[in-house]
């Protein structure tokens, strides 16, 4: 994410398993983190629910609004009027929207777009449901953007073959792609770029499973760990 923030890396996609606390990192505390170094970015948070942007918004808020971080970023204040958790900036003309996909986003443009499941499970069987995603990932989402120098970042879990993640680990154009999968004994991250097909592999530890969460990784065979790496 970081390298996403600096300009190295400008598409993202991020394929994560379920439980490791993605839209609090990805939503929340990075953007709020952007800010600490750059107050002036305009960030659009999407996700496939305006309920839930507008649920991660509001956490950002309430933590740029927080003692400690504006102890610890005093140069990073909101504009004195901003009660909206779906809208708000900051002094230095950053600012934050939420919306969804399909959402309405005419007008605003951003430096930063953050795409958090544009699907959800529920929706994963329905091609329509898929094409829908697909086609703001692919054709709304690059108009949103403010300049060439734009990130786009998609963090979703895996839900299905052609989900989001599926369909650019399908073609790779153009994107880079985080992608983190279940073994019985660890985690693997492997990094994949349109110049580096076959791709980098690190492993995480993990922690000892409960019994219900084995049952639930168990679960998550039918899509290969949560994810097939080819």
């Amino acid at each position: 994410m970081e390298a996403v923030y600096r300009g190295n890396i400008q598409r993202l996609v991020i394929a994560i398993l379920p439980g490791m606390a993605k839209s609090m990192i990805s939503s929340v505390m990075f953007p709020a983190w952007v800010w600490t170094k750059s107050p002036g970015f305009r960030i659009l948070g999407f996700s496939y629910s305006e309920h839930l942007s507008l649920r991660d918004s509001r956490k950002m808020k309430q933590l740029i609004e927080s003692d400690r971080y504006t102890s610890w970023y005093p140069h990073v204040k909101l504009e004195s009027d901003q009660r909206s958790a779906g809208m708000y900036s900051n002094t230095e003309k950053g600012f934050r929207m939420a919306t969804s996909v399909g959402g309405t986003v005419t007008g605003a443009r951003g430096d930063l777009l953050i795409l958090d499941d544009p699907i959800s499970v529920g929706q994963a069987d329905s091609e329509a449901e898929r094409e829908k995603a697909l086609r703001f990932m692919t054709e709304t989402l690059p108009t949103r953007v403010n300049n060439e120098d734009s990130r786009i970042m998609i963090i979703a879990q895996r839900i299905h073959e052609m989900d989001p993640s599926g369909w650019v680990m399908s073609q790779y154009k153009n994107w880079d792609l985080d992608i983190f999968y279940a073994t019985s004994s660890n985690i693997q991250v492997k990094y994949i770029t349109s110049s580096n097909l076959s791709g980098t592999t690190a492993s995480l530890p993990i922690r000892t499973r409960t019994t219900l969460e084995d049952q639930a990784f168990e679960y998550l065979s039918t899509y290969g760990k949560n994810i097939r790496v080819r």
